[in-house]
């Protein structure tokens, strides 16, 4: 079974056992008291566990793990991370991917040529771009926009760009 990343405890906050939590989903709404998770220490451990409360706190998640009521006991998740399995994620919307399901892909122009493969997927910009790695090795950034993704093929493993001039020149 396949496990995804959705969200990274923290250091422990208060006398009750809370624990700082910082999602990376974009559904931090699956984080609420019942809700279930495998959890994994920095130490490489792992447990499911299953939150007993979530509040906010001056714009921040605070969470407490069932069975966890002291700071000493919350001491033992700080730095852990939690997973759902596949089949917890949420629906995305039409044209919207998890990271998982675009590594991978290979890529090829409108005119059928092979372009190259998503090794890499970066989220921190004004949009997200997928690194394309060709077959000579080279890294390409393409934005992830609609002036440039054609389709997405998600059971072919394939993305159909419309390059601009430059975008996978070898030069």
């Amino acid at each position: 079974m396949s496990y995804f990343e959705v969200g990274k405890l923290g250091r422990a906050f208060g006398l009750r056992g809370e624990i700082r939590l910082f999602p990376n989903t974009d559904f931090p709404e699956r984080f609420q008291a019942g809700a279930r998770f495998r959890a994994v220490r920095s130490d490489q451990t792992e447990a499911m566990v299953e939150l007993d409360s979530v509040r906010m706190h001056q714009g921040n998640y605070l969470v407490r793990i069932k069975g966890v009521e002291t700071p000493e006991a919350a001491a033992v998740w700080v730095n852990a991370t939690l997973y759902v399995p596949e089949e917890a994620l949420y629906p995305l919307q039409e044209g919207r991917y998890y990271i998982y399901q675009i590594l991978g892909s290979r890529v090829e122009s409108t005119e059928g040529e092979p372009l190259g493969q998503v090794v890499d997927v970066r989220t921190d910009g004004a949009q997200d771009l997928w690194t394309v790695r060709d077959a000579q090795g080279r890294d390409h950034l393409v934005p992830v926009v609609d002036a440039f993704i054609r389709n997405v093929d998600l059971s072919q493993h394939r993305i159909v760009v419309s390059p601009i001039a430059g975008l996978f020149d070898s030069d």
